[in-house]
């Protein structure tokens, strides 16, 4: 059950206050499904505040990015069991409400206290703390903690790309990359009460709701605290396209035509492109280590012409490839099996240089291979600490680590 919002009604509301309702305004009533008032338009990357304030006995929530179809959803739970969404079903993300002293799950002996947990409505459940992270006894011991029952709570929650974040009373809840859902209304519910008389004519209530866009190429000032920098505005290829995304680059290593060399993630149209078929045992295709590692199986990469996140980490020698909120590629590259992989392929060629791929530091590159392709949202932090002023005589910092991440569209 859904009722429209406009998003400007929403905004209006300010300091106002929303009531939560089912059947009667303003009460929870026996015998009615979880009822909802939802935006009459789709949100895909935002920052949304709010406070609430609920009868402890009544669960609630908050949805973002959600859906309700006029037809049967396919989709597949936690455990990977097909299912079906019915008819009109809210489903889609949703920020928790759950303040009741009362309301213990074993194994713990307290209260659950999960407000701003998230919890994917209608499909697979509790993604945080649940399959997407999260340990379930210290997600409860904090939020024990920081739980104002009866009282007002604020709640922040940023949508942006694959990646949700979550904050409770000032404090970081939830921080998960899934791709279930980019973007769908927001919605304020009512949880059903069955035929529970105790929870008759409890309520919900919000007050003080902000809702902030945030645009492609631009941070989120929760990035921005978190040392994220912009690079440059845009990975979308088209059909039968390559590229990719270079790292740990060696300008000097390549005078001629060409690009420079370096690590690359892998950014290609596997189906059409013939380099997919080429290399080893697939290490060519989308988000392999080009050459050199291929790809998990279980990697997920959108259809052609759709947007696609792809996400490098780097910590010393340590490097990870990510895919849409997998990881898909992990590796040392100072160990004896790495220099074996390089040894059975291209990078064999003196003219790579020696030691391919150890390089203390290098550039990043994002490469244009005479097909067309989109970047956007080009980000990278640094994970390496501030260094230290170095006394006299003292060594230099070490070399900085980073950590790239940019939205792709193939």
């Amino acid at each position: 059950m859904k009722k429209n919002l406009s998003l400007l009604t929403l905004l209006a509301l300010g300091t106002a206050l929303i009531v939560g309702c089912s059947s009667t305004p303003g009460t929870s009533t026996l015998d009615t499904p979880n009822t909802f008032l939802a935006t009459d338009k789709n949100y895909a990357n935002f920052v949304l505040e709010y406070e609430f304030k609920n009868d402890p006995r009544l669960n609630s929530g908050v949805q973002i990015r959600s859906h309700a179809e006029a037809k049967e959803v396919n989709f597949k739970t936690a455990d990977g069991k097909a299912a079906k969404v019915p008819v009109g079903r809210v489903h889609g993300y949703q920020a928790e409400i759950d303040t009741d002293p009362k309301n213990v799950k074993k194994p713990d002996t307290e209260a659950r206290m999960w407000s701003a947990g998230l919890y994917e409505e209608g499909r697979r459940g509790w993604i945080f703390p649940g399959f997407g992270g999260g340990d379930a006894l210290e997600f409860s011991k904090q939020g024990r903690q920081l739980t104002k029952v009866g009282e007002w709570n604020h709640v922040k929650v940023e949508a942006n790309g694959n990646r949700i974040r979550t904050w409770f009373n000032g404090v970081q809840r939830v921080d998960v990359r899934d791709d279930g859902y980019l973007n769908g209304f927001i919605a304020f519910q009512v949880h059903g009460i069955s035929k529970d008389k105790t929870k008759e004519g409890t309520t919900v209530q919000w007050r003080n709701i902000s809702l902030t866009k945030i645009s492609d190429n631009s941070l989120s000032p929760s990035e921005k605290e978190d040392g994220w920098k912009l690079l440059f505005d845009g990975f979308k290829l088209t059909k039968g396209a390559n590229s990719g995304l270079k790292y740990y680059v060696q300008p000097d290593l390549n005078q001629g035509a060409g690009s420079a060399f370096g690590l690359e993630f892998q950014m290609l149209d596997d189906a059409v492109h013939p380099d997919a078929k080429l290399g080893r045992n697939g290490n060519r295709t989308v988000s392999s280590l080009y050459d050199l590692i291929t790809a998990s199986k279980d990697k997920r990469p959108n259809r052609i012409g759709e947007w696609n996140n792809a996400y490098v980490i780097t910590k010393g020698t340590q490097v990870e490839h990510w895919l849409n909120g997998r990881l898909v590629v992990a590796y040392d590259r100072s160990t004896a099996e790495f220099r074996d992989l390089v040894s059975k392929s291209k990078y064999a060629d003196p003219k790579y240089g020696k030691n391919f791929g150890e390089w203390a530091d290098g550039h990043i590159l994002l490469q244009e291979h005479g097909d067309e392709v989109w970047f956007k949202n080009v980000k990278i932090r640094d994970l390496a600490p501030a260094p230290k002023p170095a006394a006299k005589g003292g060594k230099k910092a070490p070399a900085k680590k980073t950590d790239v991440a940019d939205t792709a569209k193939k």
